[in-house]
C-alpha cells in the first residue's frame, strides 16, 4: 500500500489483482473437484451393471467356443488317418522328389520333359496308398520345339553374321522355319502397333521396336496378316539378352 501527497492511503492495484486472481482459481479447482466427483459417483452407480454385462459376454463366448469346437472332427488316427498323415516333413520329401524328377529331366517338368515321370510317381503314390481310385486322362497339348540352330544375316555395305542366342533368339510358337533370303528390310512405324502405319511390309521383314503400346503378339499378328514374311523385334539396349517372347496364340486340343 501507498500515501498519496494529501496522505489518504492508496490501494495498490497490482497486490489487489493478485488477490482476486488467487481466489479465481480457488473457485475453479472447487469446480473441477466438484465434476470429478460428479463423474466418480456416476462410474460407481453404473459399474457393478457394466460388470454383470461383461460376465454375461465372457459367458457366452466360452459357451459358443466349446459349442464350435465340439462339431470339429475328433482327432484320433484310426479313424481319421488323412489327418494325422500330413506334416511338413511329408509334404517336403514329395517336393524333393519332383525337385528330383526335373534334375533329371532338363531341370523342367514340362509336357516334353519330366511331366510324365511327375505323373507317374504321383500314380505310384496313390495306388501305393490302397484307398485311392486312381484314373488317368491323356490329353494333346501343343509343343514348339526348335529343331535346328537358326542363321541371321545381314547384307548390305558391310556383311553381318548374328550369333544366335547372344545378338538374336527365336520368339516362342513363331510359326513353321522358313528359308528367307535376299528379303527387304522395312522398319514399321509407331511400334507396329497401327495397321494404317505400318506401310507396305508384304513380302518384307518388318523390323519393329516394341513398346507398351501393345503386346508383341498383338504387333507380331497384325504384320503376318499384312503379308510380312518375317518379323524382328529390336530391344532396348538396356535389356541385356534377346527375348523370347510368346508370338503366337496356341489353343489346346483335345
Amino acid at each position: 500500500m501507498s500515501t498519496a501527497e494529501d496522505g489518504a492511503p492508496l490501494l495498490d492495484n497490482r497486490d489487489n489483482s493478485g488477490t482476486r486472481d488467487e481466489l479465481d482459481d480457488v473457485t475453479d479447482t472447487r469446480h473441477f473437484w466438484q465434476e470429478s466427483s460428479g463423474i466418480v459417483d456416476w462410474w460407481r452407480s453404473r459399474s457393478h451393471d457394466a460388470l454383470k454385462f461383461l460376465a454375461v459376454l465372457l459367458v457366452l463366448g466360452v459357451g459358443l467356443g466349446f459349442l464350435v469346437y465340439s462339431t470339429l472332427p475328433a482327432s484320433d488316427e484310426d479313424e481319421y488317418p488323412h489327418e494325422f498323415a500330413l506334416d511338413t516333413s511329408r509334404i517336403r520329401n514329395h517336393l524333393l522328389k519332383f525337385q528330383e524328377i526335373a534334375e533329371r529331366h532338363n531341370n523342367s517338368r514340362s509336357v516334353t520333359n519330366g511331366h510324365a515321370a511327375s505323373a507317374e510317381y504321383v500314380v505310384s503314390q496313390l495306388n501305393a496308398h490302397g484307398s485311392c481310385d486312381v484314373h488317368i486322362q491323356h490329353f494333346m497339348s501343343p509343343v514348339w520345339t526348335v529343331n535346328g540352330t537358326p542363321r541371321f544375316s545381314l547384307k548390305g555395305p558391310a556383311h553381318v553374321d548374328y550369333i544366335f542366342g547372344t545378338d538374336f533368339q527365336i520368339m516362342r510358337y513363331g510359326g513353321q522355319g522358313a528359308n528367307i533370303e535376299k528379303a527387304q528390310l522395312v522398319a514399321v512405324g509407331n511400334n507396329g502397333c497401327v495397321a494404317e502405319e505400318a506401310g507396305d511390309v508384304s513380302g518384307k521383314v518388318a523390323v519393329v521396336q516394341p513398346s507398351r503400346k501393345c503386346t508383341v503378339f498383338e504387333s507380331a499378328f497384325m504384320l503376318e496378316q499384312l503379308g510380312a514374311s518375317a518379323v524382328v523385334f529390336v530391344r532396348s539396349a538396356r535389356f541385356k539378352t534377346p527375348s523370347t517372347a510368346r508370338v503366337r496364340i496356341t489353343d489346346w486340343k483335345e
